[in-house]
């Protein structure tokens, strides 16, 4: 079995283990009212509908709603670091085969930053049971495919990167 075989018999602990940021001592996640993360999209945006919490992330509260008759998600975090990262990997990466959902707007939110991007359609790969798993398997490892396949050019080393791309701490394995 590989990996995301085995993983598909875990059924819902992935074997991710305990919170990595429990242990590390990172700052906390934002705890904003839906209310005021609201008043601020709208403020940002203009009229917001279909506004609704979604499963949160490690680090940021998550948000969906429209605009426009478009979807989006806006994610709430003390940091904008991460969200610039991700915007990166969009610009850098994104593709008929990877589809990272595109950042439209990082902003200043009282003392947390909160980031909007283009809502794509889907799951989190986490809520799935066994079966479920099992059944998307195929599309997964076609990601990963994609992923390894990536044009690197004028990238170096490996490790950490930033919103301007890697900032390499070793040169090889």
């Amino acid at each position: 079995k590989d990996c995301l075989e085995r993983l598909a018999g875990k059924g819902a602990d992935r074997g991710c283990g305990q919170n990595p940021r429990a242990v590390s001592g990172a700052m906390a996640k934002p705890a904003l009212a839906d209310s005021v993360i609201r008043a601020a999209l709208q403020e940002r945006c203009g009229e917001v509908s279909a506004f609704e919490k979604l499963a949160e992330g490690l680090d940021s509260q998550a948000y969906g709603f429209r605009h426009r008759n478009a979807g989006y998600v806006a994610r709430i975090n003390r940091s904008s670091r991460g969200f610039r990262k991700d915007a990166f990997v969009h610009q850098r990466f994104a593709g008929p085969t990877l589809p990272i959902p595109e950042i439209v707007d990082i902003a200043p939110l009282g003392d947390a930053h909160v980031c909007i991007s283009r809502r794509a359609p889907g799951v989190r790969v986490h809520d799935l049971d066994p079966l479920e798993f099992r059944e998307v398997m195929a599309s997964i490892k076609g990601v990963m495919a994609a992923i390894s396949g990536s044009d690197l050019a004028g990238t170096k080393g490996l490790g950490y990167f930033d919103a301007k791309g890697p900032t390499a701490r070793g040169k090889t394995f």
